[in-house]
C-alpha cells in the first residue's frame, strides 16, 4: 500500500473539509428554501410559541389557545368570562399580515447567513384580537350591579348599645377593569384578573348605624305586636332619623307643654311659674287647664281654640287637643293625616300627636330661648325668649320621672313624659359637650295595657343608645325600671 505524503494528506483533508462545507451549505440552502413558509424559532403570538409553524397553523393554534374562559376575581368571588360572550376572536387578516412580514424578512438572501449561523432574533407578534366593547362593558356593569356594595351598617345584637362604625362599601372600577380584562383575553397563560375595586369610605358611625341599634333594641317589643316610634335630630347639623316618626300616638302629657307656650303667648307676664311647674312636673290637670284659661284670657275653650290654631299655623297637622285635659264632656272625632293611617291602634281621641311633630315643637321651643325659630315668627312679638326659657327650665327640672332622665348620665335634659294605658313615651332635648339633640320615643300597643317595667326599660335602652351615638360610644349607666306609672 502506497503511503500518502504529508502534502497529499493535507490536500485530502482540505478536500474533505471543502466537501463538508459544500454539503453544509447545500443542506442549509435546502432547509432555507424548505422552511421559507415556516415561522422562525423563538416566534410567539402574544405568549403562544408558534415557532416552525406555517401562517395557517400559527393562527389556528393561537385562536385555540385564546378560547378558554378568563377568571375574574372580585373580592374573593370568581366570575368566569367566556370570550364568546363578548365576541372575542383573533383577527386572521391582521395576524396574517404580521406573520407575512416576518416570513418576508426570513426569505430574503440577506437572512441566509443568519439562517446558517442560527442567529435569529426573537419575534413577538401581539395577539390581534377583536371584541364587542358594548358587550364587555355590559358584562362588567352586570358584575358591578351584583357585587358592588354601598357602605353598610355593621351587624348589631340586643346587647349592642353603642352604634358600631359602618362597613365600608366597594365599587368596581369598570374602566380600569375593562383594560385589564382585554389584556387577559389576549394571552394564553395567566388568564385571570384581580378586578380593580374602589373602596367607598364609610366614615364614622352614621344615623343608619344608630337606626340599626334602635330597631334591634325594640325588636322583641315589636315582634309581640307593639309599635315603636322614634325621632332623633342633631341640632348642630340638622341630621335626622325617623323610625315611624309620623305614627299617631296619644299625647295628653306632651300637649301640656304646648299649653304652657300658648299661655305665654297670650300676653306679657301671663305665665305663672307655679302653674307651669304644677302642670309639667307635678302632673296637675287642674294647672294644665289653668294654662288653657290663661291662653284664652279667662276662657279655657278660647284657649283651646287658640292652641289648635297655633299648631295648625306651625304645621303640626296631626297634633291637637280636642277638649281640656282629663275632660270627656262630648264625643270627639278629629281626623288627622296620622290617625288616618293608625288602623286599629288605640288612641286618645282627645289629644294626639306624632314623634316627628313633637320633636319639631321642642326644637322650636329650644330655639325660642335665644329669640329665634318658628315660635318667634308665629308669635309676632307676643312671645319672648325669657318665657320660652322659663318653660325649658321647668322641663329641665323634671328629674323624678325615671324614663329619659334616668338614662342620660350627666347630660343636661329638658323633657316631658307622656302616657296612657296603651302609650308610654318621653320626649326631650339632650345637651352634651359633643352634641345637642332632640329625642322622642313612643311605645304603643293595642289590645292590652303596656307594662311599665318592660316599657321603661326599653325607653331607657333607646335613650342610652342614642346618647352613646352622639358621645363617642360612651353608654350611660342604666336607670332602674319603673314598677309603676310616673305622674301624668
Amino acid at each position: 500500500m502506497k503511503r500518502l505524503t504529508a502534502r497529499q494528506g493535507a490536500e485530502l483533508v482540505l478536500t474533505l473539509l471543502g466537501l463538508a462545507a459544500i454539503l453544509i451549505l447545500v443542506g442549509n440552502a435546502i432547509s432555507f428554501v424548505v422552511d421559507r413558509n415556516r415561522l422562525p424559532a423563538r416566534t410567539t403570538i402574544a405568549d403562544i410559541d408558534v415557532s416552525g409553524l406555517t401562517a395557517e397553523q400559527a393562527i389556528s393554534q393561537t385562536a385555540a389557545a385564546l378560547s378558554p374562559p378568563v377568571a375574574l376575581n372580585y373580592a374573593g368571588e370568581t366570575v368566569l368570562l367566556d370570550p364568546a360572550a363578548v365576541d372575542v376572536r383573533l383577527n386572521p387578516a391582521v395576524a396574517r399580515i404580521q406573520i407575512d412580514q416576518i416570513l418576508r424578512r426570513k426569505q430574503t438572501l440577506s437572512a441566509f447567513p443568519d439562517h446558517v449561523l442560527r442567529k435569529q432574533l426573537a419575534e413577538r407578534i401581539p395577539a390581534p384580537i377583536v371584541y364587542s366593547e358594548n358587550k364587555l362593558t355590559a358584562f362588567l356593569l352586570g358584575v358591578a350591579a351584583r357585587l358592588d356594595r354601598e357602605p353598610g351598617v355593621s351587624a348589631v345584637t340586643t346587647d349592642t348599645l353603642a352604634a358600631p362604625p359602618p362597613q365600608p362599601g366597594r365599587a368596581l372600577s369598570v374602566v380600569d377593569a375593562r383594560d385589564a380584562v382585554i389584556a387577559a383575553l389576549g394571552r394564553s397563560q395567566a388568564r385571570n384578573v384581580d378586578l380593580p375595586i374602589d373602596v367607598i369610605g364609610a366614615g364614622g358611625a352614621s344615623l343608619k348605624s344608630l337606626e340599626a341599634v334602635l330597631r334591634q333594641q325594640g325588636r322583641a317589643f315589636t315582634d309581640q305586636g307593639g309599635e315603636m316610634g322614634v325621632f332623633v335630630k342633631n341640632l348642630r347639623t340638622g341630621e335626622e332619623l325617623s323610625i315611624n316618626g309620623d305614627m299617631a300616638v296619644s299625647a295628653p302629657g306632651w300637649l301640656r307643654v304646648v299649653a304652657a307656650v300658648e299661655a305665654a303667648r297670650s300676653g306679657p307676664d301671663t305665665l305663672s311659674s307655679d302653674a307651669v311647674r304644677a302642670a309639667l312636673i307635678d302632673g296637675s290637670s287642674l294647672s294644665a287647664n289653668e294654662l288653657l284659661r290663661v291662653a284664652g284670657k279667662g276662657d279655657a275653650g278660647a284657649g283651646l281654640s287658640n292652641l289648635n290654631g297655633f299648631l295648625r299655623k306651625f304645621g303640626a297637622l296631626s297634633t291637637f287637643l280636642a277638649q281640656p285635659f282629663d275632660q270627656r264632656n262630648e264625643p270627639v272625632n278629629v281626623i288627622t293625616p296620622a290617625n288616618l293611617r293608625a288602623g286599629t291602634r288605640a288612641l286618645d281621641v282627645n289629644a294626639q300627636s306624632t314623634p316627628a311633630e313633637i320633636a319639631a315643637l321642642l326644637e322650636a321651643l329650644n330655639a325660642c330661648k335665644a329669640g329665634k325659630g318658628a315660635f318667634m315668627v308665629l308669635a309676632r312679638g307676643a312671645l319672648t325668649g325669657a318665657e320660652c326659657e322659663q318653660i325649658m327650665t321647668v322641663l329641665s327640672r323634671n328629674t323624678a320621672v325615671g324614663l329619659m332622665d334616668a338614662n342620660v348620665g350627666n347630660a343636661a335634659l329638658a323633657h316631658r313624659q307622656n302616657w296612657d294605658a296603651n302609650t308610654h313615651a318621653d320626649a326631650g332635648i339632650v345637651m352634651t359637650r359633643d352634641a345637642d339633640y332632640v329625642l322622642v320615643i313612643a311605645l304603643t300597643k293595642s289590645g292590652a295595657p303596656l307594662a311599665w317595667p318592660e316599657s321603661s326599660a326599653l325607653i331607657g335602652a333607646l335613650t342610652r343608645a342614642t346618647h352613646a351615638y352622639f358621645n363617642g360610644g360612651v353608654v350611660p349607666p342604666a336607670g332602674p325600671a319603673l314598677t309603676s306609672a310616673p305622674v301624668p
